[in-house]
């Protein structure tokens, strides 16, 4: 990722320039990632170019297009993309949400996926979970409290190489 610090002419000349005389000079043997926003000026003026010659090159790249129009509203687009991406890149896991949300009576918990997970439900301040939901492919947990109180959750991820552990913030049902 390249960023000038700028939005000027001269800024989006220099990153053209760096981006094509990369792809022109350089032996690329890996894929390539880009993300845009397909109403997005910088995408249609400045990547498209770039994507045309990539395939010209016959040079691999994953391109992932959101539906937003405008340059400032990249961040939460382009903040998912790098965190479903880079796992995936380096065979590492990622926990990106752990928020537990009070729906009828239902502690939510929800989380990403192609991973296994586990989870252990507490009740107030007790140090032994009321119950444990062992290993499974299920990325999302509806539980059905027995009674009210306050609650969280302890989540655990795993893959053949990693484990990881997440723990939810507290709710009161």
């Amino acid at each position: 990722m390249l960023i000038t610090g700028g939005t000027d002419v001269k800024h989006k000349d220099y990153l053209n320039d760096f981006y094509l005389d990369f792809i022109h000079n350089s032996d690329i043997n890996s894929n390539l990632y880009i993300h845009g926003g397909k109403g997005d000026a910088h995408f249609t003026r400045h990547v498209s170019i770039i994507t045309n010659l990539l395939k010209e090159k016959n040079i691999p790249f994953d391109l992932d297009v959101k539906d937003y129009a405008s340059h400032a509203e990249i961040s939460p687009y382009f903040t998912d993309y790098i965190l479903e991406t880079v796992p995936k890149l380096t065979n590492t896991l990622l926990v990106k949400d752990t928020s537990v949300k009070k729906m009828d009576n239902n502690a939510k918990y929800l989380e990403n996926n192609k991973v296994q997970y586990a989870y252990y439900i507490y009740k107030g301040n007790q140090k032994e979970p009321v119950e444990k939901i062992m290993y499974s492919s299920n990325s999302r947990l509806t539980y059905q409290v027995k009674e009210s109180g306050t609650y969280r959750v302890t989540v655990f991820l795993r893959n053949n190489k990693q484990k990881v552990t997440a723990r939810t913030g507290r709710i009161v049902i």
